[in-house]
Protein backbone atom coordinates (compact mmCIF):
# COMPACT_ATOMS: atom_id res chain seq x y z
CA UNK A 1 0.00 0.00 0.00
CA UNK A 2 2.90 2.32 0.74
CA UNK A 3 3.85 2.08 -2.61
CA UNK A 4 0.85 2.88 -4.16
CA UNK A 5 0.66 6.15 -1.87
CA UNK A 6 4.05 7.25 -3.30
CA UNK A 7 2.85 6.81 -6.84
CA UNK A 8 -0.15 9.04 -6.14
CA UNK A 9 2.22 11.56 -4.45
CA UNK A 10 4.52 11.49 -7.28
CA UNK A 11 1.94 11.87 -10.03
CA UNK A 12 -0.24 14.80 -7.41
CA UNK A 13 3.54 16.55 -8.03
CA UNK A 14 3.25 16.60 -11.55
CA UNK A 15 0.14 19.07 -11.54
CA UNK A 16 0.87 22.25 -13.46
CA UNK A 17 0.12 25.65 -12.16
CA UNK A 18 -3.68 26.66 -12.12
CA UNK A 19 -4.69 22.75 -11.76
CA UNK A 20 -6.32 20.63 -9.28
CA UNK A 21 -5.67 17.00 -9.43
CA UNK A 22 -6.98 13.98 -8.20
CA UNK A 23 -5.59 10.69 -8.21
CA UNK A 24 -6.51 6.75 -7.59
CA UNK A 25 -4.33 4.22 -7.65
CA UNK A 26 -5.00 0.18 -7.51
CA UNK A 27 -3.31 -2.88 -7.69
CA UNK A 28 -3.84 -6.43 -6.66
CA UNK A 29 -3.74 -9.78 -7.30
CA UNK A 30 -7.00 -12.15 -7.94
CA UNK A 31 -7.16 -15.47 -7.05
CA UNK A 32 -9.69 -17.94 -8.16
CA UNK A 33 -9.94 -21.39 -7.11
CA UNK A 34 -13.15 -23.66 -8.40
CA UNK A 35 -13.44 -27.01 -6.83
CA UNK A 36 -15.91 -29.98 -7.53
CA UNK A 37 -16.34 -33.06 -5.54
CA UNK A 38 -13.33 -32.63 -3.29
CA UNK A 39 -11.05 -31.85 -7.02
CA UNK A 40 -10.01 -28.63 -8.00
CA UNK A 41 -11.73 -27.70 -11.95
CA UNK A 42 -9.91 -24.99 -12.02
CA UNK A 43 -7.58 -22.14 -10.59
CA UNK A 44 -6.56 -18.83 -11.95
CA UNK A 45 -3.93 -16.03 -10.54
CA UNK A 46 -4.00 -12.76 -12.35
CA UNK A 47 -2.45 -9.46 -11.50
CA UNK A 48 -3.82 -6.09 -12.25
CA UNK A 49 -3.01 -2.51 -11.62
CA UNK A 50 -4.12 1.12 -12.58
CA UNK A 51 -4.36 4.75 -11.95
CA UNK A 52 -7.05 7.10 -12.54
CA UNK A 53 -6.84 10.76 -12.83
CA UNK A 54 -8.81 14.09 -13.17
CA UNK A 55 -7.79 17.63 -13.72
CA UNK A 56 -9.55 20.30 -13.02
CA UNK A 57 -8.95 23.79 -14.19
CA UNK A 58 -10.92 27.03 -13.20
CA UNK A 59 -11.95 29.12 -16.43
CA UNK A 60 -13.74 32.42 -17.02
CA UNK A 61 -17.26 30.62 -16.78
CA UNK A 62 -16.74 27.85 -14.58
CA UNK A 63 -14.53 24.88 -14.27
CA UNK A 64 -13.33 21.74 -16.25
CA UNK A 65 -12.50 18.47 -15.78
CA UNK A 66 -10.31 16.22 -17.55
CA UNK A 67 -10.36 12.20 -17.05
CA UNK A 68 -7.90 9.19 -18.13
CA UNK A 69 -6.98 6.15 -16.93
CA UNK A 70 -4.65 3.37 -17.34
CA UNK A 71 -4.74 -0.01 -16.85
CA UNK A 72 -0.89 -0.23 -15.81
CA UNK A 73 1.42 0.84 -12.78
CA UNK A 74 4.59 1.63 -16.01
CA UNK A 75 5.80 5.55 -15.88
CA UNK A 76 5.07 5.63 -19.34
CA UNK A 77 1.46 4.37 -19.36
CA UNK A 78 1.23 7.40 -16.33
CA UNK A 79 2.81 9.91 -18.45
CA UNK A 80 0.65 9.42 -21.24
CA UNK A 81 -2.87 9.31 -18.72
CA UNK A 82 -1.84 12.70 -17.44
CA UNK A 83 -1.46 14.05 -21.13
CA UNK A 84 -4.78 12.32 -21.77
CA UNK A 85 -6.52 14.38 -18.68
CA UNK A 86 -4.83 17.53 -19.88
CA UNK A 87 -6.20 16.84 -23.48
CA UNK A 88 -9.66 16.12 -22.26
CA UNK A 89 -9.75 19.50 -20.09
CA UNK A 90 -8.68 21.31 -23.11
CA UNK A 91 -11.77 20.58 -24.82
CA UNK A 92 -14.55 20.26 -22.16
CA UNK A 93 -16.90 22.58 -21.41
CA UNK A 94 -17.03 25.48 -18.63
CA UNK A 95 -19.12 24.13 -15.65
CA UNK A 96 -19.87 26.77 -13.18
CA UNK A 97 -21.22 24.29 -10.66
CA UNK A 98 -17.95 21.87 -11.09
CA UNK A 99 -16.01 21.76 -8.03
CA UNK A 100 -13.40 19.17 -6.32
CA UNK A 101 -14.59 18.42 -2.82
CA UNK A 102 -12.79 20.56 -0.33
CA UNK A 103 -11.50 19.32 3.32
CA UNK A 104 -14.24 20.47 5.78
CA UNK A 105 -12.15 19.85 9.08
CA UNK A 106 -14.19 16.37 9.73
CA UNK A 107 -11.74 13.49 9.81
CA UNK A 108 -11.23 10.96 7.34
CA UNK A 109 -12.98 7.64 8.22
CA UNK A 110 -10.13 4.57 8.71
CA UNK A 111 -11.48 1.36 7.00
CA UNK A 112 -9.95 -2.07 6.79
CA UNK A 113 -11.27 -3.64 3.73
CA UNK A 114 -8.58 -5.97 3.55
CA UNK A 115 -8.16 -9.33 5.36
CA UNK A 116 -4.76 -8.71 5.16
CA UNK A 117 -3.74 -12.23 6.26
CA UNK A 118 -5.03 -13.46 3.12
CA UNK A 119 -2.33 -11.55 1.42
CA UNK A 120 0.29 -14.26 4.10
CA UNK A 121 -1.24 -17.15 2.95
CA UNK A 122 -0.05 -19.90 0.73
CA UNK A 123 -1.81 -20.83 -2.71
CA UNK A 124 -1.64 -24.24 -0.98
CA UNK A 125 -3.47 -22.96 1.99
CA UNK A 126 -6.31 -21.34 0.02
CA UNK A 127 -6.51 -24.43 -1.91
CA UNK A 128 -6.87 -26.80 0.97
CA UNK A 129 -9.62 -24.33 2.37
CA UNK A 130 -11.97 -23.75 -0.76
CA UNK A 131 -11.48 -27.96 -0.66
CA UNK A 132 -12.48 -27.97 2.70
CA UNK A 133 -15.72 -25.53 2.63
CA UNK A 134 -16.76 -26.89 -0.65
CA UNK A 135 -17.01 -30.55 1.56
CA UNK A 136 -18.79 -29.28 4.47
CA UNK A 137 -21.49 -27.42 1.94
CA UNK A 138 -21.78 -31.13 0.05
CA UNK A 139 -22.36 -32.74 3.75
CA UNK A 140 -24.78 -29.73 4.81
Amino acid sequence: MNDLNELVEGVLGRADDGEAMEVFASAGTEVEIKVYDGRVENLARAASGGVGIRILREGAAGARIGVAWTGSLDENAIDRAVSEARDNVRVASEDEFLAFARPDGVAAASLELTDLSVRSMSLDDKVALVVETERLQRVS
